[in-house]
């Protein structure tokens, strides 16, 4: 019987096909496990950016799929990184990591919306990746995201064309539906905040 493993050099997946075993006590062969990702120690293509409580500048990286925090006195630390391995949490096709928007929540998470695979992820302050949901009904490129106050995720998908509230157990649902066909009310929606009347402010790329 072939056991699936991983070619650490190339990344790939390949078949390994055990010798049979000269005894019902041999040893059986397992699957092995893909190696860690190397922590990156430099910025490659930052993108999203945002201040946390801390005063520490917190920055997503495209290029080393990755989330870097940067402190006053400019030392730069990856504290997330998004290996192959994790990313099959996620399902459909995957290109880097294209992370923009980010929220920190009160307990020091961070919520990173993900264009590439239609999710919403979770870093932990430990620097554990936890997927929050991947949703293909109501997301298509989900980038800009805010709280609404109350504990949920408020996103903006300028393809969806439609602002979406996410729950901390990752229950989705529109707060403005877009129409796919006229591209109405909202053409690209990327951008989000929320006043302090508890409205939303949304910057629409198309409508300038």
């Amino acid at each position: 019987v072939g056991v699936s493993g991983w070619v650490a050099a190339g990344q790939s997946r390949a078949r390994v096909c055990p010798a049979p075993m000269a005894s019902a006590e041999a040893a059986p062969v397992l699957p092995v496990a893909p190696p860690p990702p190397v922590p990156p120690a430099v910025l490659s293509y930052p993108q999203g950016i945002l201040l946390d409580p801390k005063g520490d500048l917190i920055v997503s990286d495209k290029d080393a799929s990755a989330i870097f925090r940067i402190s006053p006195d400019k030392q730069v630390k990856a504290i997330a990184q998004w290996s192959p391995a994790l990313k099959q949490l996620a399902k459909g096709p995957w290109m880097l990591s294209n992370f923009q928007g980010m929220l920190v929540d009160p307990d020091g998470s961070i919520v990173v919306p993900d264009p590439s695979a239609r999710s919403l992820w979770r870093v932990l302050p430990s620097g554990e990746i936890k997927l929050i949901t991947q949703d293909f009904q109501h997301f298509d490129t989900p980038q800009g995201i805010c709280s609404d106050g109350a504990g949920n995720y408020v996103i903006a998908d300028p393809h969806r064309h439609s602002i979406v509230k996410v729950t901390p157990d990752g229950k989705a649902s529109y707060v403005v539906e877009g129409d796919l066909t006229t591209g109405k009310p909202l053409r690209n929606p990327r951008g989000i905040v929320r006043d302090k009347d508890g409205s939303y402010v949304v910057a629409e790329g198309a409508m300038k």
